[in-house]
């Protein structure tokens, strides 16, 4: 879950809107000043936050980002119950 999310954020050419949850739509890297660490370990708080009561201001910018949150929280209801 979490290098799937942390995929889709790398991946620009697959967003709808022209923005991830780590390039804004001006193609600016959200994290320009962090190193890949923090990147990684913040894609695996957001997954940890999809099974949990948790929260993260990480969301989804574009159509794909968001279809696979909701497969994420479809498959913590199936998992969780």
């Amino acid at each position: 879950v979490c290098c799937g999310w942390y995929a889709l954020g790398r991946d620009i050419s697959s967003s709808d809107t022209g923005a991830t949850w780590l390039v804004n739509q001006d193609s600016e890297a959200l994290y320009s000043q962090v190193d890949e660490g923090f990147l990684y370990t913040t894609a695996l708080h957001w997954s940890l936050t999809q099974f949990t009561p948790a929260s993260i201001e990480v969301v989804p910018w574009s159509t794909t980002e968001r279809v696979y949150n909701i497969a994420v929280i479809m498959l913590g209801f199936v998992v969780g119950s």
